[in-house]
This record gives C-alpha cells, structure tokens and sequence, in this order.
C-alpha cells in the first residue's frame, strides 16, 4: 500500500554530465560528405562541433557516467535512490530497458527503473514524473533523472540535412524531497493531433 504525502515538493539536490570522447567539427563533416555543409546551417542551429560516441560508447555508457556524477554531487549512495528515469530515444536495447541496464551498473538495490521516450520531451517528462512521485510517495526521497541521447549511431553521415545537428551526450540531476524550495508545479500535454506532420 503506497503511502502518500502532498505536503512537500522536490529539489535538485545534484547535477551530472557526459560526453563521449569523439569531438567532430563542421569541417570534419564536410570531408565525411564531401561537401561544403548547405549555406546558412551552422549560423542557424548555432552549431559549430559536437560530440560523437565512438565504437566503444554507448547510451548507457553516457547515462552511467552522468548519473554517478549527480549522486556524488548530491552526497548519496546507491541506496539511498528510490527511483531512476531515463530519457532516451536512442535506448541500448529494445529491451530490457536503457534503466535497468544503468540501475544495475549503479547498484540501485532499492529503486524502479524505466525510460521515458517523449520525441525530444524526454527530459522535461522523466523529470515532471520523478517530481510527482516524490511528492506522493513517503517512500522515495531521491530520484536520478538521466536525459541521454547517442542519436549519431542511428545517422546517416552522408545526410548533410541531418548530422550537423546532432550530437551525443548526457544531463543528470538527483531530485531530493524537500519541505521547502522546489518545483512548484508542471503542465505537460502532448499534442498528438500534430502526430501524423512527422
């Protein structure tokens, strides 16, 4: 039986980041295509690099690192985490899911893990359910919410529409409850009718 608490909110109580080791530039990816990048890219999306994983990195390379860095940053052991999200629409597997695979390297021995896959709303959706499920639950005091993508692997590095946009890497925030400061509250809806314009 879940016991419930609507009296406190959560915080960011930790922070952590990833990035995998391959820098590329635009003028690397000009003599991977070829070509010069189309005229006016990098000045409209405001990239100039980013980051690319190599053969031996991975979504859950890049979620592990990140996380161990926001509870570090938070001062927590594994244990103390009752829940971890990640959000991801590059996942490791189709299953079992990206979460279990970092839950499992992290030894979380008390916490649920799952993805979150949103199209590009991962985060801000893993991290508005972490907060609700902190706020309901007595039992979970620390949640690890992880956004990681490794959408390189899925590329095409010839598509000049499409690489010079992406880049691989990871964010990570422990959210801790908190009687005090903290979220104070979130809207979220999907607006499916725009579904079929993909």
């Amino acid at each position: 039986m879940t016991s419930f608490s609507r009296s406190r909110s959560a915080a960011v109580s930790g922070t952590g980041s990833a990035l995998p080791s391959r820098l590329v530039t635009n003028v690397e990816l000009e003599a991977i295509l070829g070509h010069e990048l189309p005229v006016g890219n990098a000045e409209s999306h405001g990239v100039r690099q980013r980051y690319w994983c190599g053969p031996d990195e991975s979504t859950a390379d890049l979620a592990e690192e990140a996380a161990r860095g926001a509870l570090t940053a938070a001062g927590l052991e594994p244990h103390d985490v009752g829940l971890l999200v990640i959000a991801t629409d590059t996942p490791e597997f189709v299953t079992p899911p990206t979460a279990a695979v970092v839950c499992g390297r992290l030894e979380l021995s008390q916490a649920h893990a799952l993805d979150v896959s949103a199209g590009g709303a991962e985060f801000v959706s893993a991290l508005d359910y972490a907060w609700k499920s902190i706020c309901l639950d007595v039992r979970i005091r620390h949640a690890v919410v992880v956004g990681v993508s490794a959408m390189s692997t899925y590329l095409d590095p010839h598509d000049a529409r499409t690489v010079p946009v992406y880049g691989d890497g990871a964010g990570a925030v422990v959210l801790s409850a908190s009687d005090g400061d903290g979220v104070l509250a979130t809207t979220c809806r999907t607006m499916g009718e725009h579904s079929h314009d993909v």
